[in-house]
């Protein structure tokens, strides 16, 4: 890498604050699969019945997009080019854990019109990722 191509600190920024926001997604999913009491702690009767019913698909879902996006964090922070596939992974976990949410259950009815933002920021956020490892790659800052 000649100093022309130096990575700029705004990729180093992004790409740690990327992990932190895919690692605190895989400590709620680690709280929410192994001490599901507490995370229903403040959920209506109706929530905490959904959670407790929730297909093992969509529980896969929600690790495949936590962990893989976790990994490939670390794999911008490496300057690997597989972190675009596995972000790829994450998106489509996620996307599959809000298919069911607001396309089978109807989570919006159940909790209301302000659970869509969360999802929309995640999968806003997943897009970003990838097109930042995109540019790693375009720009060879990924090996």
């Amino acid at each position: 890498m000649t100093t022309s191509q130096k990575i700029p600190l705004w990729y180093w920024i992004v790409s740690t604050l990327a992990l932190l926001w895919n690692l605190s997604g895989a400590v709620i999913y680690i709280m929410q699969a192994y001490n599901p009491e507490m995370m229903m702690a403040d959920m209506t009767e109706v929530e905490r019945e959904l959670m407790a019913n929730t297909p093992a698909w969509v529980t896969a879902a929600f690790a495949t997009a936590v962990f893989s996006g976790s990994a490939a964090c670390v794999g911008l922070l490496l300057r690997r080019k597989w972190a675009g596939p596995l972000f790829w992974l994450s998106w489509a976990g996620a996307a599959a854990q809000f298919s069911y949410n607001f396309l089978i259950i109807d989570l919006m009815t159940v909790s209301g019109p302000g659970t869509i933002i969360m999802p929309i920021v995640v999968l806003a956020i997943g897009l970003g990722l990838i097109a930042l490892a995109r540019m790693a790659k375009s720009r060879e800052w990924a090996r």
